[in-house]
């Protein structure tokens, strides 16, 4: 307990410090979830896990100066070099063949859902669509509910 107390200090001192670090990690990946950024940053500090106070901390050191969007999945923070859009191409993000829906913003699903349904597929082919174009070969009540999401988001711009 009395290292946790003693790195929030130093946290706390380093403030500006880690604000770079944040903004670095964030502009890496152009939109990070806020809770991946904080166990992120928290494990290049060495700890397995973040506790209350170490997230915290993080947070505080986030800079007002980065987008933000709330999605039903939690925070997404956006680089200040990437401006918060409706629709984001996935492949603005990443040229990974596989990636976890939980881990986009919904833009990057909707302009997905969008590219998906200008084909005139009903809603469970999109829904397929998308977890193929994901690279996931099955997927979860969590992942199908995002995805449609996604797709009446999608509907409502079309």
């Amino acid at each position: 307990m009395e290292k946790i107390y003693a790195t929030l200090a130093v946290i706390s001192i380093v403030l500006p410090t880690l604000t770079r670090l944040i903004v670095r990690a964030v502009d890496q990946a152009g939109v990070i979830r806020e809770d991946v950024l904080i166990q992120t940053i928290s494990r290049q500090h060495g700890f397995a896990r973040a506790g209350r106070e170490i997230r915290e901390r993080i947070q505080e050191a986030i800079p007002s100066s980065l987008g933000r969007t709330d999605d039903s999945i939690g925070i997404f923070l956006w680089s200040e070099r990437l401006p918060v859009v409706p629709r984001l191409p996935l492949a603005s993000l990443t040229s990974e063949k596989s990636v976890d829906p939980a881990t986009l913003p919904l833009a990057v699903l909707v302009d997905l859902a969008c590219h998906v349904i200008a084909s005139g597929c009903e809603d469970d082919e999109a829904i397929a669509r998308m977890r193929d174009a994901c690279g996931m070969s099955r997927m979860g009540k969590a992942t199908r509910a995002r995805f449609a999401e996604a797709l009446h988001e999608a509907r409502l711009m079309t």
